[in-house]
């Protein structure tokens, strides 16, 4: 089971963020939707804040990826993670173990920097998004060691004195 967030009752009283997860369950967007049906009719009772949050989790992950970054796992693995918007805002629930909603965040950027400040330097290997170029290089700079290589959008940067520059 997951933990609740420290901000759970901000994700919870988020109109916005909700009622895009009642959109999505009635949609059929959410395949284990009929789990939490009970939890969603008892909304306001604390009892049910762990199967709101495991909705809130699997909402976040079947919404739309904006930011995305590769990285090595602790046993030498690659994986991933996103930011997703979901509502409005945008999280992270795809880092934390336990699962949990990390967000909200008013704009990629601010959950972007988060995910990325989530590592040390050389960690991540590469990031995809559809937000401009300078700022997807400014954003990746954090991640990248001096000398590192890095992918942004699929193309390979090398960190310099000056930022990151195509190899």
């Amino acid at each position: 089971m997951s933990e609740l967030p420290d901000n759970w009752e901000e994700i919870k009283s988020d109109k916005a963020f909700w009622d895009e997860v009642k959109r999505k369950m009635e949609a059929g967007e959410i395949e284990e939707a009929k789990l939490y049906k009970k939890a969603m009719k008892h909304f306001a009772s604390e009892d049910y804040d762990y199967e709101l949050h495991e909705l809130s989790i699997i909402a976040v992950l079947n919404s739309r990826v904006v930011f995305r970054v590769h990285f090595t796992e602790y046993q030498g693995g690659p994986t991933s993670s996103t930011v997703n918007e979901l509502g409005g805002r945008f999280y992270i629930a795809n880092w934390a173990d336990p699962q949990m909603v990390i967000g909200p965040n008013d704009t990629i950027e601010d959950a972007a920097t988060m995910l990325l400040g989530f590592c040390s330097a050389g960690t991540f290997t590469d990031a995809e998004s559809n937000l401009p170029i300078d700022q997807m290089l400014k954003l990746c700079e954090q991640a990248v060691p001096m000398g590192g290589e890095f992918g942004v959008n699929g193309v390979k940067y090398v960190m310099t004195k000056d930022g990151l520059v195509p190899v």
